[in-house]
């Protein structure tokens, strides 16, 4: 009966140190998540603010990005904000964004949609955006992203 009992409570034991750890995991990968989602908003918000400074310090020194067939490395997408920051003004909401974070990589999938108004134009656009980020010393960053337009919605 004692080794029944003894079986019982290791049995119990195990169960919630499964439970514990179990929690523990999902407590991390949220975290990461966030933080992982943290790093794409200021990057959008360092885009619609056309700043460069906090752009270049949420993304890894050989970013790229690939924007309607084009390719840019760091120096070239800061430019490309600049430039068109200088020419108008920019807003981008995000939204739909889904996130998965595995050990020092994450990936994300988003919807932006923005407007640009420039004089009295406004163009107002949609795009589907992706990103990799690869955590570095305990900082997400970003390391390469993809933008591409969406169909219009009727």
């Amino acid at each position: 009966m004692t080794s029944r009992v003894a079986r019982s409570a290791s049995a119990c034991a195990l169960l919630l140190t499964c439970s514990c750890l179990g929690s523990i995991i999902a407590a991390n990968r949220a975290r990461e998540v966030a933080a992982v989602e943290w790093t794409l908003r200021n990057f959008n918000a360092a885009l619609t603010r056309g700043d460069t400074t906090a752009m270049r310090s949420l993304v890894r020194p050989d970013f790229r990005l690939i924007e309607d067939s084009i390719e840019y490395d760091l120096p070239n997408a800061v430019a490309a904000v600049a430039t068109a920051h200088a020419a108008g003004t920019l807003t981008r909401q995000v939204a739909d964004l889904k996130v998965e974070a595995k050990g020092p990589t994450a990936w994300a999938t988003y919807h932006v949609h923005a407007t640009f108004a420039s004089g009295r134009d406004t163009l107002r656009f949609a795009r589907l955006e992706s990103a990799v980020l690869q955590k570095i010393e305990s900082r997400w960053t970003i390391a390469f992203m993809t933008s591409s337009p969406t169909a219009p919605q009727h």
